[in-house]
């Protein structure tokens, strides 16, 4: 037992600029599915999750 009360669990996801209000995951981002799992895997353990959304543009700026 390590004695962790949360987690950190960090992801990229996209938008088209800065100004875009849509963001979306790319091929390269993890699926709802894979976090929904890795939350409910880190509540089972006991851990509170923090999600820490990303959000880059696609347009380079």
């Amino acid at each position: 037992m390590t004695n962790t009360e949360w987690v950190a669990v960090c992801f990229f996801w996209y938008q088209d600029n800065i100004s875009s209000t849509d963001i979306r995951p790319l091929y390269n981002s993890p699926s709802e599915e894979s976090l929904i799992h890795v939350v409910n895997k880190a509540h089972e353990l006991g851990m509170k999750v923090m999600l820490k959304p990303m959000v880059d543009p696609l347009d380079g700026h």
